[in-house]
């Protein structure tokens, strides 16, 4: 993945790459987890360029073929047509961002301040991220619609409810597989 780094790295530098909008500050155009990548970039005609031409010079210096029925596309803020454009020709499905991993683990309060602080503010104040001045206390704005807030969901509740939902589902399976279910004690 270095390798990839260093590539992606000097295709952004020789291109006319435009970056996605919360990413253009700190320069990042992907991040690598084991086997999985996601490249972050602004959705117009260019994109599907860069892209095109990253994995073709990515095949010509490896070998290597990533297999179109494995990578997903996921687009927010465009139109329906440039997004079903963008499918088409590069070929891809179409992603939904999966949340396993936060269904799994308590995140830390830090993990969830920070996540809820950057939600807050793009409630308030769109694509541009500063911190000044949110309007109401984020527990209203989690409120349920009747109660007068936005039926926002608490992380901190939503994460702690998915995980114990994660492990019933594991105990049920783990108990029904070990014989617990019907198990004669005699």
């Amino acid at each position: 993945m270095e390798v990839f780094s260093d590539l992606m790295g000097l295709m952004v530098a020789k291109q006319d790459f435009k970056y996605h909008w919360s990413c253009e500050e700190e320069k990042i155009t992907h991040l690598c987890f084991a086997d999985d990548l996601m490249v972050f970039c602004r959705v117009d005609v260019g994109s599907e360029s860069f892209i095109n031409a990253w994995f073709n010079r990515f095949k010509a210096l490896f070998g290597l073929i990533p297999n179109p029925e494995k990578i997903n596309l996921f687009v927010s803020g465009v139109s329906s047509y440039l997004k079903d454009h963008l499918l088409d020709v590069l070929g891809y499905k179409e992603g939904v961002l999966p949340v396993y991993w936060s269904s799994i683990f308590i995140l830390p309060k830090a993990v969830i301040k920070q996540v809820e602080a950057t939600l807050r503010t793009f409630l308030w104040k769109g694509c541009d991220l500063n911190t000044d001045g949110t309007k109401v206390v984020w527990t209203k704005i989690c409120m349920p619609k009747d109660d007068g807030g936005l039926g926002l969901r608490s992380m901190e509740i939503w994460n702690k409810a998915v995980m114990l939902k994660h492990l019933w589902s594991l105990c049920m399976n783990s108990a029904s597989s070990c014989g617990f279910h019907g198990h004669d004690a005699t």
